[in-house]
């Protein structure tokens, strides 16, 4: 294997990235690269390079990924994204492996929270909660199990933003009605929840 370049990170000039065979191998500090004589243009060990991988920068990208984690759960995507700024692919994908492992990386269990947080916090509706899942990159198998293990009432849900919104005041046009209509279909309640919240909501209006 050849060091191809060992150049200082953007964010921080204690540290160095190196490359290997043209490809950004690991982040690592401008100390310890001194140390293990990481030079460009020179060929590194396999066990030189397991040892550096394993005691130095697995352990650091275990760092950064359960800080990242402990401002709030994240998908394996999230995660993933997070570490290949600073860490290679065979890296990333050890301490994805790990945290999974441990339960810290479970897009399921991810998933059924986030379902959850959505309705309950959010108020949105199921495509919005999908959409929002799909770009961080929860599978839509997983995204579609998780929906049919749980039992969450999105009509109900619809009504309830309608009522916090109008404050129970009629919708007294075409206009208004639309804006409201569209309103529920951004929140991601899809067409007959809206439309069906919205007659109910008319109607408790006239029944007062």
């Amino acid at each position: 294997m050849l060091i191809t370049d060992v150049k200082p990170q953007v964010k921080d000039k204690n540290r160095v990235s190196v490359f290997i065979d043209g490809k950004f191998s690991f982040g690592i500090s401008e100390g310890d690269a001194l140390y293990y004589k990481l030079v460009p243009n020179t060929e590194i060990s396999e066990e030189k390079y397991d040892t550096i991988l394993k005691e130095l920068v697995f352990t650091k990208a275990k760092e950064k990924a359960v800080r990242f984690i402990g401002t709030g759960f994240k998908s394996r995507k999230e995660i993933a994204d997070k570490l290949k700024k600073d860490f290679g692919e065979d890296i990333v994908e050890m301490t994805l492996e790990t945290l999974q492992k441990y339960g810290y990386c479970d897009d399921k269990k991810y998933t059924l929270m986030y379902i959850k947080e959505s309705y309950k916090y959010k108020k949105n509706g199921p495509l919005k909660i999908k959409y929002d899942l799909k770009i961080k990159g929860v599978e839509e198998e997983i995204v579609r199990e998780c929906f049919e293990e749980t039992e969450y009432d999105f009509y109900a849900l619809a009504l309830e933003v309608l009522e916090k919104k109008y404050k129970g005041e009629p919708l007294t046009d075409f206009k208004e009605k639309k804006k409201a209509f569209d309103f529920l279909m951004r929140k991601g309640f899809d067409y007959s929840v809206s439309k069906e919240a919205m007659v109910e909501y008319e109607n408790q209006g006239t029944t007062d």
